[in-house]
């Protein structure tokens, strides 16, 4: 491994929530895996409760990669409004490419403004 990875790696284990978000995050896997594994995805509820638990999951893990909370949003933003449109069977490669330009120009713009989250 490189110098530089090495140093991200012991960067990452430095960070104050390492642990804790870890924990959330693989507790957030196995609650899905087992509503995925035990329900059948006929209820309502159970669709909108497997879409809040992935959320919360993917921002643990994600936030474990990236320290800016603007990327951590759009990413989980990204992948929840996308599974959302797969569930109305309208989610196609197209929706995937205006969520992606979407989420660009959240960015630029929030660049240009300075603004922080």
């Amino acid at each position: 491994m490189s110098k530089h990875v090495l140093q991200r790696k012991q960067l990452i284990k430095k960070r104050k929530g390492f642990i804790p978000n870890l924990a959330f995050g693989v507790l957030g896997l196995l609650t899905l895996t087992f509503i995925l594994f035990q329900f059948p995805p006929e209820n309502i509820f159970l669709v909108v409760t497997f879409l809040t638990i992935l959320f919360f999951t993917l921002l643990f893990l994600i936030q474990l990669l990236t320290s800016n909370k603007l990327h951590i949003y759009i990413i989980t933003s990204f992948v929840i409004l996308f599974l959302t449109l797969r569930i109305f069977e309208i989610g196609n490669f197209l929706n995937v490419f205006l969520l992606i330009a979407i989420a660009i120009a959240i960015k630029v713009l929030n660049s240009q403004r300075k603004i922080k989250l």
